[in-house]
């Protein structure tokens, strides 16, 4: 007897939940897909921007100027200054990025997205890529990834356009069995 008591009151809430529903205009699909954006946005906020920012050498030129091959044998022509680097490191760890790498002509650095569309006002967007199409099922894990792109070109800050050539998001690659 309880049993039916339980299951007529719940019956009885659930016709007032739909009867309510009805009655307040409130549209569930279109509340699930805005839950469902908000949701996307906070994960996109918690996931660093990585990039790479191609340094230029003292007379401006950089390797996004190689008109060859960059190899070992003429890295050097490219390879910029500890002092460049380390300026341009410090002028972007003091715009709250942190400097990852560097290598002989570029520095890897990261930030929130936030951090990174407010500095070089661009505004981004997470999306995905399946980086083994050929290999795996885009529903196993792994098999797809998520990176930034930027919307708008990305812009150089004036304050490090004599250091900085160019900032590149990556994209992954796509593998191949």
């Amino acid at each position: 007897m309880y049993g039916e008591q339980v299951a007529l009151a719940v019956a009885a809430c659930l016709l007032g939940f739909l009867t309510w529903q009805d009655a307040s205009g409130i549209n569930w699909s279109e509340l699930q897909r805005g839950l469902e954006a908000e949701a996307k946005e906070v994960k996109d906020m918690a996931q660093p921007v990585i990039a790479e920012v191609i340094l230029r050498k003292a007379d401006g030129s950089s390797v996004m100027d190689a008109r060859e091959a960059i190899t070992a044998g003429n890295i050097a022509k490219y390879r910029v200054s500890e002092e460049t680097a380390e300026e341009a490191s410090q002028k972007l760890r003091d715009k709250g990025f942190e400097v990852l790498q560097g290598g002989p002509t570029s520095i890897t650095i990261s930030g929130d997205k936030g951090l990174f569309e407010e500095n070089f006002g661009t505004a981004l967007e997470i999306t995905s890529k399946d980086v083994m199409p050929s290999v795996m099922p885009s529903d196993i894990a792994g098999a797809e990834t998520a990176y930034y792109e930027a919307k708008e070109p990305i812009r150089i800050p004036e304050d490090l356009s004599p250091l900085v050539a160019d900032i590149v998001l990556p994209t992954p690659p796509q593998l191949f069995p």
